[in-house]
């Protein structure tokens, strides 16, 4: 396993200071999504509370790993001695017990800079009809390969068994998305597609080896069992990352009744999971059930929370006018009830300490106070234990106005951006 020693903790759950981790496990730091046996001392690495550089690294050898199951479907593992951010508190993995709140955070995490790409050739030989390729990312690049991998595929040669044909699918009234990634490639490869209606879609088609070979070698070819996002999109900027998840997204993404996505492939879904934490998005991944057909299982990820879907749609959106109108539908009925956003405070008193200044905070010119405020008063006295993280805001920003002082975990709640 490898340590990292940084000023507070470590990923986006709230970790000890001192963190085993075993090789593999991705850690956010100034250059992107890396492994942990591959940071050093001075690296920046991503915190709740902010960029903290990493003061030491060492590994450990080998070690005991605990693998904990949270309940958004990911597994993190980890040393018995690593510790987690709980009801206020400190607990070690091996302490930890099932149905115990772990805090994770809405804070954005950090991104590479690294667009560069090498890539061979993979016709035989070059003519006068080989196509541009680029050398390194950019926005209509991760689009067309986030969308390729949802509603697209690579044919292969009968002749040589080499990709031949990139063939991309689209519903019938989906005309526009077909000519924004028909615009798409004829700026990637200087090549104009063929747009043809079959029985069942329309579809566009691009024949050209090398452009088949530059996506497979980028990472996003093969079935769709096996599909995993293309490693190098975890070093690449922001508006790279963002147009990917935007492309995918738009083919297999849905907001009809939750902002979420399907794939028959979990590790594409843990992929994009590590992607949309990046941008501050938190998400889940429920198992699919087996089809009595035969088919593969579908899995499912969902976008947690109404502030990620808030932040989806100003840092990544859609392309299609339909899926951006289904979301902002969905955003304009948001309130400060949200279930994922749920806090588990160590105890009622965080909020009833402060229940004069909230009353003062809020009191109208009749001297009185809303009756919701009252209600929301009393549950607490009754026994409540958890307010949603957008109250919490709302709690803190009342009484700071009002001069008093802020509950310790409230102001590290709202300051690290918690949720469970």
């Amino acid at each position: 396993t490898g340590r990292i020693h940084t000023s507070f903790n470590q990923l986006v759950t709230a970790t000890g200071r001192l963190s085993c981790l075993p090789a593999g496990a991705l850690v956010n730091t100034h250059r992107g999504l890396v492994g942990i046996e591959t940071v050093r001392a001075g690296d920046v690495v991503r915190t709740c509370r902010g960029p903290r550089p990493v003061l030491a690294a060492e590994m450990t050898g080998v070690k005991p790993v605990l693998a904990i199951t949270l309940s958004t479907g990911m597994v993190l593992r980890c040393s018995p001695e690593h510790q987690f951010r709980t009801t206020g508190r400190w607990v070690e993995a091996s302490d930890l017990k099932p149905d115990v709140p772990l805090y994770m955070s809405f804070t954005e995490g950090s991104f590479g800079t690294s667009v560069a790409f090498r890539l061979e050739q993979t016709a035989a030989y070059r003519t006068r009809k080989t196509p541009y390729l680029p050398g390194e990312w950019s926005a209509d690049l991760a689009e067309l390969l986030g969308y390729a991998m949802t509603d697209g595929h690579i044919a292969r040669s009968n002749y040589n068994g080499k990709p031949a044909q990139l063939v991309l699918s689209f519903d019938w009234p989906d005309q526009d998305l077909a000519r924004h990634f028909a615009g798409a490639m004829e700026r990637l490869f200087g090549r104009s597609p063929t747009y043809r209606k079959t029985r069942s879609c329309p579809v566009l088609l691009l024949s050209s080896m090398d452009v088949c070979g530059l996506i497979e070698q980028l990472g996003a070819g093969g079935t769709s069992k096996v599909i995993q996002v293309p490693p190098s999109l975890f070093f690449a900027p922001r508006d790279i990352g963002a147009a990917f998840l935007r492309g995918y997204f738009e083919g297999d993404g849905t907001t009809s009744s939750a902002l979420s996505v399907r794939s028959v492939s979990r590790d594409m879904l843990e992929g994009v999971h590590q992607l949309l934490g990046m941008f501050g998005i938190p998400s889940s991944i429920s198992n699919g059930s087996e089809d009595p057909r035969g088919y593969a299982p579908r899995h499912t990820l969902f976008v947690l929370g109404d502030r990620s879907k808030r932040r989806f749609l100003e840092e990544i959106g859609f392309i299609s006018t339909k899926k951006r109108s289904q979301l902002d539908r969905r955003i304009s009925r948001q309130g400060y009830k949200s279930t994922a956003e749920v806090l588990t405070l160590p105890s009622a008193d965080e909020v009833l300490s402060v229940k004069a200044a909230l009353y003062d905070s809020e009191r109208r010119r009749d001297g009185r106070v809303s009756q919701a405020l009252y209600v929301f008063m009393h549950r607490y006295a009754a026994g409540r234990i958890t307010c949603t993280l957008p109250r919490a805001e709302r709690i803190v920003t009342a009484i700071t106005g009002a001069g008093a002082g802020v509950p310790s975990f409230l102001a590290e709640a709202v300051s690290g951006q918690y949720f469970e």
